[in-house]
Parts: structure tokens; C-alpha cells; sequence
């Protein structure tokens, strides 16, 4: 069986010189013989930490066990620890054949955090809000208190894989990328309502990461064999 590791590393400075002292680890993993993936990590300045990626079939969280619809599925899940490794909550969405995977997370100023990744056929998110695939993969981008509490979730389709591997925020903004079939990369910006403000495709190639600086100016990185974004 193949599992998700995490692991944190405290820091310190001792006679000038900065070290690492390991303080714990957690494992998480599916009741059957599938593979899970810790994908991304996001952490606030209290140290709490928020994480995304993908699970097979059931994934065991403390005392709380998901389950994907299908057996031997895969689906995307979000769960948040404390800053001593504590888990506090999890998360994940469900359909009839749904196959997700979570693969960007980032947190605002506001007290929400963000998710990005891809999904097949119907994600149904806390039996609220459902996001049908136009195309075999699309992308999705959901927003939660970092209660746990969920609040909106859209998608973006292209004519085939569409992925999202990116989300960053500035002030109620918030950005994300990837790349879609039909237009190579990816780029958009939703406000904290989950309205859709702009959105750029370009080049062949995808955006794999993206953040903001304290002005707001917004940095990307990826790849691209032909022009890119502009």
C-alpha cells in the first residue's frame, strides 16, 4: 500500500546559525491496495496547515473516514492540522463516477482557503453546489472557510484534459492556472465571490505555480514550447 506522507520541520536560530529540528509526522492512507498523493500545502501564520491531493476507494483521518462513490475510485480530498499535527478536518467531493485530484491550495487574508485541481464527470460538493465536466477533465476551484465550512465551487472546460495545478490570492482576489487542451495555458482571476473577472489562454504548455507580491503584481511559472500568456 502506497500513502501520503507529511511532515513539518520547526525552525530556529541558534548562535546565528539557522537548523532544523524535525518535530512529527503523519500518515494517511486508503483501506485498499490504491495510491494516495499529498499534492500541495498551505499554512497561515498561526501554523495551522492545509493540504490537498488525491485518495483511492476510503481515506482513514483520525477518527473520520471518506469514502470516494465508487469502490476503487479516486477522488480529491482537503484537510486542514493543527500546528502540532492534530487533524481537524477533512473534506472531498463526490459523483456518480466521479476521478478528482486536488493539486493547488492558498489561503487569503480573510479566513478562506482555496483549492484548485481537476475532476471527471459530476463533482458534487457538500451536497450543496455541483459542477458537471463539459469535456473529459475539467477544472475546478472551490473556496472554504478555513472552518471547514464550504462556500462556492466552480469549474473551467476546455474540449479534453483540462487541469488546474495552481491558486494564489490578493486581498479578495484570487488567482489560478493550469492548462487547458483546447488553448494550452491557463490563467484567471475570480473574486471572492466567485465571480469571474478575467481569463487568458495562450502557447502550448501549462502554468504548474503562481503567486502575488505585497503589491499585488502576480508571478507565474510553467512552460511553453510556443508564445505564451501575455
Amino acid at each position: 500500500m502506497k500513502q501520503g506522507f507529511l511532515a513539518i520541520c520547526s525552525l530556529f536560530i541558534m548562535h546565528g546559525l539557522v537548523g532544523q529540528t524535525f518535530e512529527w509526522a503523519n500518515s494517511y492512507g486508503s483501506q485498499v491496495n490504491l495510491q494516495d498523493f499529498g499534492n500541495a500545502v498551505v499554512a497561515d501564520k498561526a501554523g495551522y496547515q492545509y493540504f490537498t491531493g488525491r485518495f483511492g476507494d476510503s481515506l482513514i483521518f483520525a477518527n473520520d473516514t471518506v469514502y470516494t462513490f465508487q469502490k476503487f475510485g479516486n477522488s480529491a480530498y482537503f484537510f486542514k492540522q493543527s500546528p502540532q499535527g492534530k487533524p481537524l478536518w477533512i473534506r472531498t467531493f463526490k459523483g456518480p463516477s466521479t476521478t478528482g485530484e486536488g493539486l493547488g491550495a492558498a489561503l487569503d487574508a480573510y479566513g478562506n482557503v482555496y483549492f484548485t485541481g481537476s475532476f471527471r464527470d459530476t463533482a458534487i460538493f457538500a451536497q450543496t453546489d455541483t459542477l458537471i465536466a463539459t469535456s473529459q477533465k475539467d477544472i475546478f476551484l472551490a473556496k472554504y472557510y478555513t472552518s471547514g465550512s464550504f462556500k462556492w465551487a466552480i469549474s473551467e472546460s476546455g474540449n479534453n484534459d483540462d487541469i488546474g495545478y495552481g491558486v494564489t490570492t490578493y486581498d479578495s482576489f484570487v488567482y489560478f492556472g493550469g492548462e487547458k487542451s483546447n488553448g494550452g495555458a491557463f490563467l484567471a482571476k475570480y473574486d471572492s465571490s466567485g465571480t469571474s473577472k478575467w481569463k487568458k489562454t495562450g502557447g502550448r504548455g501549462e502554468i504548474q505555480d503562481l503567486n502575488t507580491d505585497s503589491s499585488g503584481d502576480l508571478y507565474v511559472t510553467g512552460s511553453s514550447v510556443v508564445s505564451g500568456i501575455n
